[in-house]
């Protein structure tokens, strides 16, 4: 095998010639192609595994004869020079025991090139088609993920199970659903909302305090942005510019002071967090408090917060503080000392079709 590392992918080819310019079918690794021989999740040494099937090496090496192989694998374990070594030998004896000419692209950090993402595909020769996708991450009921399915959705080409391809077992019922789900699974992603452009055409945002409440990446910033702030005189609080707490609380009271309107765009998730700007409000005598609720679900923040980092050059927001805002999380209510409490629904838009096929990729 000959190796080299591009961005953070290794790329591995086999010293047999490959027909690189001919059409490409690409596989997963583990637990596709080959499993652990020990019956566990994960090998325990370089020569640990057996092929999934045992027709395995005779239908590569038929499909190599007119395609080019090609091995997608998420392999973030590979983090040192020790690991990554041993992986080569456990490549290098998988190609002694096909005798056929494959490549293998394995990803090895959290970026464009693990799947669903489809980086990878983009270090392959111009001229190459992916024909299809065969991997065992499904999303059925005993899969440990679900992204070799995404990764295929992402490319637009058939998706096979292992099952499906090298034993031709029938796709049970609900396997079927599965993907059928996730070919239309776009829908779980509101494109637009009417709800949401309801309230744009017809609110009139005046009151004096307005607390926005919501997830990262639930779209506190575009709706406030785009919706009051390009209409209407207020002051804009936001912990991402002033970079502490105490400093969103000294503006805060300071505007209020200065009798000047004020909007908190922080995600302000705990009753706690809130009653430190309703009980300031309270202290200059001011009563008309709008809680801005944004009711986008968990799933959409966190794939907006892979959207925006991958295409528009955010930092992404690790998923531990997701989750410890998920924890802290607690509904807003009136008798906290609103005014009023309006739920804003989470919705998409898009200024041309490119923002819009990027937007609806899997990213995790």
């Amino acid at each position: 095998m000959n190796f080299e590392k591009i961005d953070s992918v290794l790329i591995g080819k086999t010293k047999i010639e490959t027909a690189l310019g001919k059409i490409i079918i690409g596989f997963d690794l583990d637990h596709t192609i080959i499993k652990p021989s020990n019956g566990k999740t994960f090998s325990k040494s370089t020569d640990d595994f057996v092929f999934t099937f045992d027709n395995v090496p005779s239908r590569l090496c038929e499909l190599s004869k007119d395609h080019h192989i090609v091995f997608f694998s998420n392999q973030s374990a590979l983090k040192n020079e020790t690991k990554l070594a041993t992986f080569k030998t456990k490549i290098e004896n998988l190609a002694k025991l096909l005798q056929c000419p494959f490549t293998i692209m394995a990803s090895i950090e959290d970026d464009n090139f693990r799947k669903p993402r489809t980086g990878m595909t983009s270090l392959l020769p111009k001229e190459s088609k992916l024909l299809c996708y065969i991997g065992d991450a499904a999303g059925r009921q005993n899969d440990f993920a679900d992204s070799d399915v995404k990764f295929a959705i992402n490319l637009s080409v058939p998706f096979y199970t292992p099952e499906e391809y090298f034993s031709h077992q029938k796709k049970k019922i609900e396997d079927v659903e599965n993907v059928l789900h996730y070919r239309t699974s776009i829908g779980r992603f509101p494109s637009i909302n009417p709800c949401g452009l309801l309230l744009e055409k017809n609110r009139e945002f005046d009151e004096k305090v307005i607390i926005c409440v919501g997830l990262p990446a639930s779209g506190k910033s575009t709706f406030v942005s785009n919706i009051i702030l390009s209409n209407k005189d207020y002051v804009y609080i936001n912990q991402d510019i002033l970079k502490t707490k105490a400093n969103c609380l000294k503006i805060f009271e300071k505007e209020l002071s200065r009798n000047k309107k004020v909007i908190v765009d922080n995600t302000n998730v705990s009753q706690d967090q809130r009653k430190l700007y309703i009980s300031l409000a309270k202290k200059h005598n001011v009563h008309d408090i709008l809680c801005l609720n944004f009711t986008t679900p968990f799933n959409i923040c966190l794939h907006n917060n892979y959207y925006r980092s991958f295409t528009k050059n955010q930092k992404r927001i690790p998923m531990i503080a997701y989750n410890i805002l998920k924890s802290k999380f607690q509904a807003a209510i009136m008798d906290e000392g609103f005014s009023n409490i309006i739920d804003i629904p989470f919705s998409a838009n898009f200024s041309n079709d490119s923002d819009r096929e990027d937007w609806e990729r899997w990213y995790i």
